[in-house]
């Protein structure tokens, strides 16, 4: 048999003996839906008043939106989005594009322009968020467990403050989305770092697809409670990254309708795991880098049976990833070791969660990488192994008696045991927001 599996732009074909193929994972079939419906979606706000009714009396508004290691479709409704807003009485010059870049590296003119589209790019005033500045952040005390809270000044001090994103399976969050777009998306350091910390990041409720008891998403919850949320507006893509489910209005209430839609399109069950599991990435842009490439090992790690094997394919046009990440592998001492000096506070090094994540899967399995580009030998320091030629590489496996699962789609997939629901939150009851005026 045949499969495809995304890789950077393009497409890898493997032909496998269909007798040893147990199971290959997919999303169900969504239909896209038409700027007709999208348009409805505004006029009919979940648990909230119209985005025009929210926006009479402001005098200017923020729009977060995410970085380009997210696909969003945002010519789909980001000019009915702005419409809204000037319907309600608040100029273009006074509406203002928050890229919301958690730690990653500031967005090119070039990927702005891939985000928004050329025409809004150059009418609208975009700034990246920077994590580092502490001149850009303010101090909005600290969470129950005792988290600092910054967050961007430019967010606290617009009359009006909308979040857009994208919802899917997340390895830490459960689905990512919603609150997501302030923690880590617009957040500062220190609050970054303690909330991917081992404390939250550790828990076995931390995980893919999962809301309930996640303490990861309590607290980046209660993060975006104390920042303040006017309006969300988030989708749900299908296998071929078209919008499926729209989603907007209430940031709690609009978010965990989208992470139900998500969850119902991307769970596919399985009765037992695999000798070895081939994944992918997700494709452009979400396998840029060695660093989001490990999301599709997550997925595969939650079906290979434990001493198996999992082969990941991926395009990492960009290499690593962050010079943070590439420094963090290159004195990458060993797992125990690493989790045992990366658990203390003090040694927090950025990106290490990624690297946290990963171990999960080869603590408990042979993790193979293949690229047509490059793979940086780096990798082989975290127990990968690079595979040169997939064809060989294969060939010399399925001359044993094993059983495979495929996932071409990575991480838009959620393998599940059980159908029960996972999206129960710990949503603390919504607090009155923090505003920040004046310079």
């Amino acid at each position: 048999m045949k499969v495809r599996f995304p890789h950077h732009k393009k497409e890898v074909t493997l032909e496998l003996p269909e007798r040893l193929v147990e199971k290959v994972y997919r999303s169900k079939p969504a239909k896209p839906l038409t700027d007709r419906e999208i348009k409805k979606g505004f006029a009919s706000p979940i648990a909230s008043p119209l985005l025009r009714k929210i926006a009479a009396g402001k005098k200017n508004a923020v729009i977060v939106v995410s970085d380009i290691t997210r696909y969003i479709p945002y010519q789909a409704f980001l000019p009915i989005l702005l419409e809204e807003l000037i319907e309600g009485g608040i100029k273009p010059k006074q509406i203002s594009f928050l890229i919301a870049t958690g730690c990653h590296r500031p967005a090119s003119q070039t990927e702005v322009e891939q985000i928004l589209g050329k025409e809004i790019a150059k009418k609208f005033r975009i700034l990246n968020h920077n994590a580092f500045e502490k001149s850009d952040l303010a101090y909005l005390g600290k969470t129950r467990k005792k988290t600092p809270v910054f967050v961007n000044k430019l967010y606290l001090k617009a009359d009006l403050r909308v979040l857009t994103g994208l919802i899917e399976p997340h390895l830490i969050a459960g689905f990512s989305g919603g609150r997501k777009s302030i923690c880590p998306g617009i957040s500062g350091y220190e609050t970054i770092k303690i909330t991917h910390s081992p404390e939250f990041l550790e828990s076995k409720n931390a995980r893919n697809g999962n809301l309930r008891h996640n303490p990861f998403h309590s607290e980046i919850t209660e993060v975006a409670e104390r920042a303040g949320v006017d309006f969300i507006v988030n989708l749900v893509l299908n296998r071929e990254k078209k919008a499926v489910g729209f989603f907007c209005g209430n940031y709690k209430k609009a978010f965990l309708e989208g992470c139900r839609l998500c969850q119902k399109i991307t769970i596919d069950s399985y009765s037992r795991k695999h000798d070895l599991v081939i994944t992918a990435s997700g494709g452009y842009p979400l396998d840029l880098t060695f660093y989001q490439t490990s999301k599709g090992m997550v997925t595969a790690g939650e079906v290979v049976k434990k001493g198996g094997k999992v082969l990941v394919i991926s395009g990492m046009e960009e290499g690593l990833g962050s010079q943070d990440f590439e420094s963090l592998i290159k004195i990458f001492p060993g797992p125990e070791e690493f989790l045992k000096k990366f658990s203390k506070p003090e040694n927090f090094t950025l990106d290490q969660w990624q690297i946290e994540g990963l171990l999960k899967v080869t603590e408990k399995a042979t993790v193979y990488l293949y690229s047509k580009n490059r793979v940086p030998p780096l990798v082989e320091r975290l127990g990968l192994k690079i595979v040169p030629d997939i064809t060989a590489f294969l060939k010399g496996l399925i001359r044993k008696k094993l059983s495979i699962g495929l996932i071409p789609e990575g991480p838009f997939v959620l393998p599940q045991t059980s159908s029960k629901s996972t999206l129960t939150s710990t949503l603390s009851p919504q607090r009155e927001r923090v505003r920040v005026r004046g310079h």
